[in-house]
């Protein structure tokens, strides 16, 4: 069975409900960083960059890069494209 939290560290599709920047783009390719009971941390360089401008400064002179929270009620729905599945699993 497929777990969000076998997919920590790896690149995931997410479509959150509300676009992060640019209304046309409504997936982004994150970096999974940690998942709660009620939602999961991501970096995204798009996000960084918004925290960057929010700070007067570039994404290089950020100490680290910043994660971000996202309630599972703000996600519409997350694809898994870092994993292959065994048919096998699922009696195909």
């Amino acid at each position: 069975m497929l777990s969000l939290n076998d997919l920590v560290g790896k690149m995931i599709v997410m479509c959150p409900k509300k676009p992060f920047r640019d209304a046309n783009t409504i997936l982004y390719a994150v970096k999974l960083h940690a998942v709660e009971s009620g939602g999961i941390w991501v970096e995204h360089p798009v996000l960084s960059e918004i925290v960057a401008q929010a700070v007067h400064k570039t994404v290089k002179e950020l100490p680290n890069d910043p994660v971000f929270f996202f309630p599972y009620s703000e996600i519409e729905h997350l694809v898994a494209y870092s994993t292959r599945l065994d048919p096998e699993a699922f009696g195909l």
